[in-house]
């Protein structure tokens, strides 16, 4: 794995709530746009990290709540989008109808992002002869946790070690808290080994010392009987 949210990232929750502008002289992609992507949902964080906070600085409950989502306006759940959904329901000339189906839509895909979450954190039993391998940067801060503003906008309030895009915890799953974070590593992912590099998310495949490393785990690293 290079790089991988395996505990989901804020950015999710960002791109999905203002939207997302991948460059200066490229157009900004709609909240709305991203919203009716449900694999955009899938990288949402998990709860148990406490990545949002509300207004008054305490853990949301849970991001996976459409509720939320409707009380805050984020999203499809936006009144303000509604130029966009014209857009993307030509066929509807109703606002009411529109706002309708966004939100059934919102519905759909936050409770397909909460399934998926739930079975990626699943116990598997590792298939024999199996090996984990995580690259990760961890040289950048990398926005970790999110308050809820009163205008229902969200700004970063904290964050982490990672590659600029996804966090270094996120990518190991690391599940250390506060109470065990002295601690070794605690995953449910067991890695046969991680290496971490000072790059940013796109420049990690990039680095000499990533390429070097991975030819020689796949074609000089000593193997074990039948492994």
């Amino acid at each position: 794995m290079v790089g991988t949210p395996n505990a989901g990232s804020i950015q999710a929750l960002n791109v999905l709530v203002e939207g997302f502008k991948p460059a200066v002289l490229l157009p900004r992609y709609p909240a709305a746009v991203l919203g009716t992507m449900p694999a955009v949902y899938t990288l949402l964080p998990r709860n148990r990290h406490h990545p949002v906070l509300n207004v008054d600085s305490q853990p949301v409950e849970d991001i996976y709540d459409p509720a939320l989502w409707i009380e805050h306006r984020w999203g499809l759940a936006n009144p303000n989008q509604d130029r966009v959904l014209q857009m993307l329901l030509p066929d509807s000339a109703d606002v009411a109808q529109r706002r309708q189906i966004a939100v059934d839509h919102l519905k759909k895909c936050l409770r397909r992002a909460r399934q998926f979450s739930e079975s990626m954190d699943r116990p598997a039993q590792t298939p024999v002869g199996l090996k984990y391998y995580l690259v990760v940067g961890d040289s950048e801060d990398t926005d970790k946790t999110a308050r809820i503003n009163s205008d229902n906008t969200i700004t970063i309030v904290e964050k982490g070690p990672g590659d600029g895009t996804v966090l270094r915890s996120s990518a190991l799953l690391d599940e250390r808290r506060a109470e065990n974070k002295n601690s070794r590593l605690i995953s449910p992912i067991p890695w046969t080994d991680v290496m971490f590099l000072f790059a940013s998310h796109r420049d990690i495949t990039n680095d000499p010392f990533f390429t070097d490393n991975l030819l020689y785990i796949l074609l000089e690293k000593p193997r074990g009987p039948k492994s």
